[in-house]
């Protein structure tokens, strides 16, 4: 998840933001799973077992709605060129993801 939202971001600083937030909520995870494994929900560990099946499923909904939201974006810039070659590289450079010719990697 992590690479494929950050080769999808245009511009350094919306990728490292992008990775920073994918890291800390990763991080999050890793603090809030030991507690759920401790002797007082054992022998059957049926919070933490919830817990990992929840997560694992919010990442495979999220994953599913980024790839319609992307697929959708690419269509639509595909069906509706727009010309930015009125504005400097620089200009476009500066565009990042909203330039144009961006397209989404699935």
């Amino acid at each position: 998840m992590m690479t494929w939202t950050s080769i999808n971001m245009g511009g350094t600083a919306k990728r490292l933001i992008s990775i920073a937030v994918i890291s800390a909520l990763a991080s999050a995870g890793n603090m809030v799973a030991p507690i759920l494994y401790t002797g007082d929900y054992g022998p059957e560990f049926t919070e933490g077992g919830l817990l990992l099946i929840l997560s694992h499923a919010a990442s495979i909904v999220s994953a599913l709605v980024l790839a319609y939201h992307f697929k959708r974006t690419n269509k639509y810039r595909d069906e509706h060129p727009i010309d930015v070659s009125h504005l400097t590289e620089e200009e476009q450079v500066a565009l990042n993801d909203y330039h144009p010719n961006f397209r989404y990697r699935l």
